[in-house]
């Protein structure tokens, strides 16, 4: 007996008693599959209904085969995590100028001892190469176009192609054109070369009031350094009338609305060294770290298109021309201060990278210097950054009162007590000895060359009463750090590992911020990097 009664064509009239229902499905689960198959095709034949089943397997197949080509566009044709388009992407850049490796073994044992750690040592993820189009040894403005137009110049250039002295497109003029807000914070000019790569294009680093006068050019919602002097009341009444907030202090500066696009001018050249601001209460001024921070709110503001952010810690390259050991430690302790403001920033925001690097080394400093006349000795193995945390102002500003003091005493001045009386004095820790050795090759500078070049001569001297040493008052060809971090993308920061060329930073920038470059070079193809005879000073 099958179990579909062929003779009964209406199976809602089929009456079974129990036991014989349990005999049928019996007889159900023992018949073979090929009978079952072969009476079911037969019945439904019979019956007219299988054109109408078919129908529905037809229909439920070409429903399966739809779902199946939804999902496979879906894994296969969307992208994935870190290449969807965020609502806003934000990069911050920091730059140590002048900052080598040496620096930072420097500023972390001085502060925190040998087995101590900076914000920034964690977070190191390779290096990068520094020489320039023009040279094995770059300055900082081929330093800076490598980083803020992705390309190669020679020394000395802003932003411009070192075979045609045209401009290259850079980060700032792309941000403008793309809708996405910038900001510029240094310890220098604002004027100076690594700031002026990022929005300004000069045939020569030296023609600062020419490349200030680009700044208006571009909408930059942050501005702060030092640099009155380089601007012109033109530049400046073209910033006060696109409503910038101008604040020429640090209470200023905080008063500013996050709302509003602000200038702050704190110094009309360089700000003054962190040692400096510290020893002689300079408190108007802010610290690095600070103008970060109101950096960060104000690009923050309402803003659902993203941002870039340049920082600089300026005046780790000036130390280091000057061979100022001392004071280059707390400019680096200002860089990794900032840093760790940016760092807890991005922590909270997870389309944020963080980069930080330098743009060359400045200095050869060596921590363990051993003096040439000493060769015969035993080697000397050791350095104190107790001394040098003990001193209490710059070389230069040293070297300031040494050669005012001498001024006043007049032709009459005993130039030795001078010098030892103003050392002593910025040195409290009794380990700066100035020798007569020291005395007869300081003296003769103090009083005939300018501050700048005897402060460099006693910054050496000093740094070297630490056993630290210089090899150059100018840069060295070395590889310089980078560091990386962001909150949810291992993948993107492993990009950075290893060693690269600083043009690849540039690129790597560009492309996350999505900026197109090379539009930029077409857009300023006439521009002239060469300015008029007034504006080449």
């Amino acid at each position: 007996m099958n179990p579909i009664d062929d003779s009964n064509n209406n199976n809602n009239n089929i009456k079974k008693e129990e036991p014989q229902l349990k005999n049928d499905i019996e007889l159900y689960r023992i018949n073979t599959h090929d009978d079952i198959n072969e009476s079911f095709y037969n019945s439904q034949k019979k019956e007219g209904r299988f054109s109408g089943r078919s129908k529905r397997v037809f229909y439920l197949l070409a429903a399966i085969a739809v779902i199946v080509t939804v999902v496979l566009l879906i894994v296969f044709l969307i992208p994935r995590d870190k290449d969807i388009l965020q609502p806003k992407r934000n990069i911050i850049l920091l730059i140590g100028d002048g900052f080598g490796p040496a620096s930072a073994t420097m500023a972390r044992i001085a502060k925190n001892g040998k087995t101590g750690v900076l914000n920034m040592d964690s977070h190191l993820v390779g290096t990068l190469k520094t020489f320039s189009s023009s040279s094995d040894v770059t300055d900082s403005a081929a330093g800076a176009t490598a980083y803020a137009a992705g390309v190669h110049t020679y020394n000395g250039a802003i932003s411009v192609d070192p075979d045609t002295q045209k401009p290259v497109g850079a980060i700032i003029d792309a941000t403008t054109t793309q809708g996405l807000r910038s900001g510029l914070v240094v310890t220098t000019r604002l004027s100076d070369a690594t700031p002026a790569c990022f929005y300004a294009h000069s045939s020569q680093r030296q023609y600062e009031e020419f490349i200030i006068s680009q700044v208006m050019n571009s909408d930059i919602s942050v501005l702060m350094g030092g640099g009155l002097s380089k601007w012109s009341n033109a530049t400046l009444d073209t910033a006060k009338s696109r409503n910038y907030t101008i604040a020429s202090t640090r209470d200023e500066m905080w008063a500013s609305k996050n709302t509003s696009k602000i200038l702050g001018l704190f110094a009309a050249d360089n700000l003054p060294y962190e040692i400096d601001r510290v020893t002689f209460g300079m408190t108007h001024i802010p610290t690095l770290a600070e103008m970060t921070t109101k950096a960060l709110q104000i690009l923050s503001e309402d803003n659902d298109s993203g941002f870039f952010l340049m920082v600089e810690g300026s005046q780790i390259d000036i130390a280091g021309h000057s061979n100022d050991a001392a004071t280059q430690i707390r400019e680096t302790l200002a860089l990794d201060a900032a840093f760790q403001v940016v760092l807890e920033y991005a922590k909270n925001d997870p389309n944020t990278i963080v980069l930080m690097t330098a743009d060359h080394e400045t200095g050869g400093l060596t921590l363990g210097y051993q003096p040439v006349d000493s060769y015969a000795g035993e080697a000397l193995y050791q350095w104190d950054p107790y001394t040098l945390m003990s001193i209490n102002a710059s070389s230069q500003t040293m070297a300031g009162f040494i050669q005012g003091n001498i001024t006043a005493a007049g032709p009459t001045a005993d130039i030795a007590t001078i010098i030892r009386t103003t050392v002593g004095h910025y040195t409290p820790s009794g380990n700066v000895t100035i020798t007569d050795a020291d005395i007869a090759f300081l003296a003769p500078l103090a009083n005939t060359t300018s501050m700048w070049v005897f402060g460099r001569a006693l910054g050496r001297v000093i740094s070297s009463k630490a056993n630290v040493g210089f090899t150059t008052t100018g840069h060295t060809g070395v590889d310089v750090n980078l560091y990386a971090f962001h909150a949810n993308d291992q993948d993107l920061i492993e990009e950075l590992r290893g060693n690269h060329e600083n043009i690849y930073l540039g690129q790597f920038i560009a492309s996350n911020l999505k900026l197109d470059l090379a539009a930029q070079t077409t857009r300023l193809a006439n521009f002239s990097t060469t300015p008029s005879p007034q504006q080449q000073k």
